[in-house]
């Protein structure tokens, strides 16, 4: 290890040690891993699972799927259950 002096006047420990992988040799390391995961067979898609009911605008003022007790409103953000006061909490993000 040998000492190398800066501009500023520090001195900093300055090593170069041979057996040591340099950044480029790991970048071409990290490169030939993603090719070879690439060139591997990818695996069959899962099915989707089905989404909850899509709420249009033609399911306004409908019944609700959870409670039955209310109708379907347009929020700002969001479709609902007229009964969320009651505590029915279904809703549908636009």
């Amino acid at each position: 290890m040998t000492l190398q002096v800066v501009k500023n006047g520090c001195s900093v420990a300055h090593r170069r040690i041979e057996s040591e992988p340099t950044i480029v040799d790991e970048l071409k390391a990290a490169s030939a891993k993603r090719k070879q995961r690439a060139k591997a067979p990818k695996k069959a898609a899962e099915p989707k699972k089905p989404e909850a009911a899509k709420v249009t605008d033609e399911m306004i003022g409908k019944p609700c799927p959870k409670c039955g007790k209310g109708v379907i409103i347009k929020g700002r953000t969001a479709y609902g259950c007229s009964e969320w006061k009651s505590g029915c909490d279904w809703r549908a993000m636009f």
